[in-house]
């Protein structure tokens, strides 16, 4: 049964990507340019957290046949929370078996990129679930399109998997089933696919609780729905506790986790407050105060403005770790979508995200986005080598060569007043009324220029990372 479906559900998705290519918002040449730049990421460009990642799919084996009970983490299996590493480690089955063999590592390139390659199913998953969700939404056919599109060619998307070669789009795309699940009133997928998502980060329990009160606002449910969405999470911790010192390292991480996250704080007497601890309650009193919309549409649509508030504030507020802008960007993309009125508005409203956002990232993680070692670990590596005394960051190169640094403040406050303005959008589209669907007419060829633009920024980027390396 579950491979029937799952079966059916990789056909959905092979028909969903041919609709896309066939939009008439596609270009050639623009489906020729993001495949190459997407194309030369895959090969070439890597950071070190997923180098650090793989191994853990070799232990999740070797940890399976050792005879001994819950020793991955005491084995050196990882960071994480188990679940990401049983993704990892069903993919990584044939790379374990080489290895064993002696026919190959997994620091390999070609083993490297066999594990992007899992990222790259997954991105195909999380575009499919984004179509879906915009179809329950109340779009229609072309607008669907059109946010896909956004989302295949944002940097806040694109760059964070095809660059950095971060794994959350793997829950992220748990998350986006979970979703929709829940808009179709299926309430027990809807928890199995955030408690899927939770076991490998957590970070899926605030748009869980967003989702969650929408509906429901009897409080014993709305306990018995959080329990249900950390219960895999919990029982993996009492199950390593009891291994052999199994969970130290998550709990390290955890940590280190809550202390990003209540990072921005705001006097209050003689001690001070996190900000985002206090704009999440009020976010959430919000989504639980109001009453449950008779409307199907109208209440997807207020679900996914609470959501985006969530984001926003994780975003901008919680001093965003560069991996975790892949849980955010479908949400903004959703968000910036929900108004035909002002699409074009939301248009560029998005690129600005994209640009500022991106360079937020370079300001914080210079060695993440753009950084020195990134092509240290593929198909470049010996070229990187053979200059790695010359190899320069993007920040270094825009900020301090070319003097962007003086604007830093100003490009953080560009993000912050784009989130501001995305969901100004999204709060206008909640209010709209169905005649500014029929009334929006969408020129094809603006538009079509308009993703060539987005595809050429992706590229862009590519080559200036490129060109620090080689110059």
């Amino acid at each position: 049964m579950v491979i029937k479906k799952t079966k059916q559900y990789l056909s959905e998705c092979a028909a969903f990507t041919k609709e896309i290519f066939h939009s008439e918002f596609v270009s050639p040449i623009g489906i020729i340019i993001l495949g190459i730049t997407l194309l030369f990421m895959i090969l070439t460009m890597c950071y070190s957290d997923i180098m650090v990642t793989i191994p853990g799919a070799m232990v999740f084996w070797d940890s399976a046949f050792d005879g001994k009970f819950a020793s991955f983490y005491s084995n050196g299996g990882g960071a994480y929370d188990i679940g990401l590493y049983v993704v990892f480690g069903i993919w990584g089955l044939p790379i374990w078996i080489l290895q064993k063999l002696s026919i190959l590592t997994y620091t390999d390139p070609g083993s490297v990129i066999y594990f992007k390659m899992l990222l790259v199913i997954f991105t195909v998953i999380v575009l499919k679930e984004v179509y879906a969700i915009s179809e329950l939404l109340g779009f229609e056919k072309k607008r669907c399109q059109l946010t896909v599109l956004m989302l295949a060619t944002s940097l806040m998307f694109i760059l964070p998997i095809f660059d950095v070669c971060q794994y959350d789009v793997i829950p992220t795309a748990f998350i986006l089933i979970g979703i929709r699940k829940w808009m179709l009133g299926e309430n027990k997928p809807f928890i199995l696919m955030f408690a899927i998502a939770m076991i490998m980060k957590p970070f899926s329990i605030l748009i869980f609780l967003a989702v969650l009160l929408v509906r429901e606002k009897r409080i014993s449910l709305i306990a018995k729905g959080v329990v249900g969405c950390a219960l895999f999470t919990v029982i993996c911790k009492v199950i390593y506790h009891f291994g052999a010192d199994g969970g130290s390292s998550t709990t390290n991480l955890l940590d280190w986790l809550y202390d990003r996250l209540v990072q921005a704080t705001v006097p209050i007497g003689r001690t001070e407050a996190a900000l985002s601890v206090v704009l999440l309650i009020v976010v959430y009193a919000v989504i639980y105060m109001e009453g449950v919309k008779e409307d199907q549409i109208t209440e997807r649509k207020y679900m996914m403005f609470g959501v985006f508030g969530v984001m926003a504030i994780f975003t901008v507020i919680m001093g965003i770790n560069p991996y975790w802008i892949t849980y955010a960007a479908p949400f903004i993309i959703l968000a910036l979508m929900m108004s035909p009125a002002y699409t074009y508005l939301g248009m560029l409203v998005a690129v600005l995200a994209d640009c500022s956002l991106i360079y937020y990232m370079c300001i914080s993680y210079d060695w993440v986005f753009g950084g020195t070692a990134t092509f240290s670990y593929l198909l470049l590596k010996n070229q990187y080598e053979a200059r790695i005394d010359d190899v320069r960051s993007v920040y270094e190169f825009l900020g301090v060569r070319w003097g962007l640094e003086k604007f830093n403040t100003t490009i953080s406050g560009i993000v912050l007043g784009c989130m501001i303005v995305i969901g100004m959008i999204a709060y206008r589209g909640l209010k709209a009324k169905d005649t500014e669907k029929a009334e929006f007419e969408y020129n094809a060829k603006t538009i079509k220029w308009y993703f060539i633009m987005r595809v050429c920024i992706v590229a862009l980027w590519s080559l200036l990372c490129l060109y620090l390396m080689i110059k």
